[in-house]
């Protein structure tokens, strides 16, 4: 039902009539040296628990691979639960990501704040263009697809509680110079609001400053802000404390 799923890239180990152990690649695209190359991205691979330290995650691993070489796509990523696992087949590290906690108080105000609105239909095509402009910059970045857009920012549909996330634009003379993706969640009993915060670009210092504002208006109704940055675009040089 995942229109992003090729059957033809879900590979199964069965046995007895069960499965035992399943791997698909993801089709993507990668800029490498600012140019878009295809890449396959191998994605839930999974062990049935009593079948687990036999070997068939990396059967599969290598048919993927092999299976991506065979239609002339010679590179590959993958999100690992465990690095060290993966670099037996030839994966290595390609890049970091930063994760902060703390409370939204904690980020700097600026009268930018003015420029921020909430994210609407018409502004796909900019936030689209603004992403690729970013991922171009970057070795080993992937393209996204539109439809990854929609899925990221579909608020009504099914997949909402899983991939649904709101997100807020800053607008400076009719023109989009950055975003931020974000989601509210409530966790345990207690009355602690959590705003995560998976992705914030912005084109222009003064993005920055307004985006950063938009996020800790949210005081003191969000008690706690996660928020995810890559290594090259750290958080922390923009905090007082």
């Amino acid at each position: 039902e995942n229109p992003r799923v090729d059957l033809d890239l879900v590979y199964v180990i069965e046995a007895a009539g069960e499965a035992r152990s399943t791997a698909r690649i993801v089709p993507l695209q990668l800029y490498v040296d600012g140019k878009v190359v295809p890449v396959g991205g191998v994605a839930t691979v999974a062990t049935h628990p009593a079948y687990r330290r036999r070997g068939l995650a990396g059967r599969l691993t290598r048919h993927a691979l092999y299976e991506l070489r065979g239609r002339g796509v010679h590179l590959s990523l993958l999100h690992p639960f465990d690095p060290a696992f993966y670099r037996r087949y030839g994966f290595e590290l390609a890049t970091e990501g930063l994760s902060y906690t703390l409370k939204p108080a904690d980020l700097p105000v600026s009268s930018e704040r003015h420029r921020v609105r909430g994210y609407s239909g018409d502004d796909l095509p900019e936030m689209m263009a603004l992403q690729d402009e970013e991922a171009a910059l970057h070795p080993c970045c992937v393209r996204r697809s539109e439809s990854w857009w929609r899925l990221a920012l579909d608020l009504s549909g099914e997949k909402a509680a899983d991939y649904g996330h709101r997100a807020a634009v800053y607008e400076r003379e009719g023109r989009l110079e950055g975003y931020v993706l974000y989601r509210h969640s409530d966790t345990g009993r207690a009355p602690r609001r959590v705003l995560r915060v998976p992705e914030l670009l912005a084109r222009t210092p003064a993005a920055r400053s307004g985006l950063h504002s938009f996020l800790a208006a949210h005081a003191p109704r969000i008690s706690e802000l996660e928020y995810e940055a890559p290594r090259a675009d750290p958080l922390h040089p923009f905090l007082d404390t």
